[in-house]
């Protein structure tokens, strides 16, 4: 079998569903790769259009100023009730525009965060967000937008020469396509 961006060819007869994409496969026949959808069209979202996945987990990261620094269970766990009611931007600059004092409009707010529990086997906050902008739920249904970038105001501390992200303040969660955290990825709620 062999997979291209826009084709996939099969010699078997069956659905696979993996990561986001319905692919159909008919014998000898190329298939067309298609997102799979709850929705037939953009006048068929509905809102608010509702997410779940990963917001942050405990690991290290790169940081411009530190180099690689580490966001301890202990020091983001505590951040958990924090995030609830926090707001979805399309990008973090519309935040840094906020804290700059900048005038944005209210429409680069996508949503907000409605609820979030702590995930013990993978050390991360899991969140629950419902999201009020239909032509971004249109694309988060489609797959196209599916990753989410967190904000926190913090201290930074060095322990045994190895620096530590502490005092996690929750400011902003922001749609992004390269986030830090590879698992904070998102996908709808069938409902």
């Amino acid at each position: 079998m062999v997979a291209t961006a826009n084709y996939y060819r099969s010699l078997n007869n069956f659905y696979i569903t993996r990561s986001g994409l319905e692919i159909s496969r008919f014998s000898e026949v190329n298939a067309v790769l298609k997102p799979m959808s709850q929705f037939k069209s953009y006048d068929d979202i509905k809102l608010p259009f509702v997410i779940s996945g990963r917001l942050v987990t405990s690991k290290k990261y790169k940081d411009r100023k530190y180099g690689t620094v580490t966001l301890a269970s202990q020091a983001l766990k505590p951040s958990l009730n924090d995030w609830v009611g926090i707001k979805i931007y399309k990008s973090h600059e519309v935040y840094e525009k906020v804290m700059k004092g900048e005038d944005v409009s209210v429409d680069e707010v996508a949503g907000k965060i409605i609820s979030t529990s702590w995930n013990d086997k993978d050390q991360g906050i899991d969140f629950v967000a419902e999201i009020y902008d239909k032509s971004i739920a249109y694309k988060m249904d489609a797959g196209v937008i599916e990753f989410v970038s967190v904000g926190f105001a913090r201290n930074i501390v060095v322990v045994n020469g190895e620096y530590f992200f502490v005092d996690i303040e929750p400011k902003e969660a922001s749609l992004v396509f390269d986030p830090r955290d590879s698992d904070a990825r998102f996908t709808p709620v069938v409902v």
